[in-house]
């Protein structure tokens, strides 16, 4: 099994443990099913912009 280490802006990882934790689901497991559902479904399930800001995260 391999790990996977990321950075990422310290209120999204707030306000994502805070969405996870009503679902009952660890950040984990959460980023495992997304990586599944997109190797099954072959895509991203979510619209990307062209022009979008979304990976442009604050840096601390």
């Amino acid at each position: 099994m391999d790990s996977l280490s990321i950075e990422l802006d310290s209120e999204l990882l707030v306000q994502a443990e805070e969405v996870r934790a009503e679902m009952g689901v660890t950040i984990e497991d959460a980023v495992v099913m997304f990586l599944q559902e997109t190797r099954l479904e072959g895509r991203l399930h979510f619209e990307v912009p062209k022009d979008t800001d979304l990976l442009n995260t604050p840096q601390e």
